[in-house]
């Protein structure tokens, strides 16, 4: 069969295009993906985010870009959320690009409690799924799979000073009892409150608090003024004490506000009144 001229220019310019995506697909280079660091960000005493960074290397003289993203993230054996790198992502020809994997976790839900799992210091993670890239063959998806440990954050050291005594009626008196919070490991905690009952004596005697803490930082230590009215009654050796300034055991039992969620602590100590 004769071809009618008017399509002879359309087949030939065919042909030269699957030519040039013959000669394209035989010089193309797969992308690769090289894990490069795992670290926490928005840090506080009830979660994290923990984001991955991995990164693309591309050995084509075309640029690339990132297509889509498909992947899972587990934490000590438990599944956390995972979000989503920026869009648009471009990967240089002969170059590369990295992809941050974000995902956001409260250490709740790893399984124990809080004040546990961060006792334990460090935390397991395994993150697997591929990664989309946008080629000029089509997307080619790359495996990813990696798993690590993190260092989890300290809770903050908390001691008690010298109790002070402001006024004193018959049957009660005003105390101020100061308390000094040291930042331990490597990262800065945000405090937004301090809650405790006071014990004088093993009596307890009050409620104690403090607001608006501010960030800890690394091997900073912030010393606060609770303060507390301590009734007489049913509270002998806190009396006796405040009154004849005597050394008695006290202790704070309560919580501290880092994040979404409160982290329990317990201190003890014995002090002397003073005025």
């Amino acid at each position: 069969m004769k071809i009618p001229a008017r399509l002879l220019p359309v087949l030939a310019a065919v042909a030269t295009s699957c030519a040039t995506l013959e000669q394209l697909a035989a010089a193309f280079q797969k992308p690769t993906l090289a894990f490069k660091s795992a670290a926490l960000a928005d840090v506080s005493l009830s979660g994290a985010t923990l984001n991955l960074v991995t990164t693309v290397n591309n050995p084509n003289a075309v640029g690339l870009s990132l297509a889509d993203l498909d992947y899972r993230l587990s934490v000590d054996g438990h599944p956390v959320a995972t979000g989503k790198p920026p869009e648009g992502l471009e990967i240089p020809a002969n170059g590369s690009a990295d992809v941050t994997l974000p995902a956001t976790f409260q250490f709740a839900d790893l399984g124990q409690a809080v004040a546990t799992v961060l006792a334990r210091g460090s935390a397991g993670y395994k993150a697997e799924g591929t990664v989309g890239v946008k080629t000029p063959v089509g997307v080619v998806r790359l495996p990813l799979s990696h798993e690590g440990t993190f260092t989890l954050p300290d809770m903050p050291g908390i001691s008690i000073g010298t109790p002070r005594v402001k006024s004193m009626a018959i049957d009660h008196a005003t105390v101020e009892v100061p308390v000094t919070l040291t930042a331990r490991g490597s990262y800065p905690v945000p405090l937004q409150a301090l809650e405790a009952a006071l014990s004088v004596g093993g009596t307890r005697v009050g409620e104690v608090s403090a607001r608006d803490l501010g960030t800890l930082a690394p091997g900073t230590s912030r010393s606060i003024s609770l303060p507390v009215t301590i009734p007489f009654a049913g509270a002998l050796e806190a009396a006796q004490a405040v009154m004849q300034g005597g050394t008695v055991p006290i202790a704070l039992d309560g919580q501290l506000q880092s994040g979404p969620a409160p982290v329990p602590f317990s201190v003890k100590t014995t002090a002397q009144f003073r005025r």
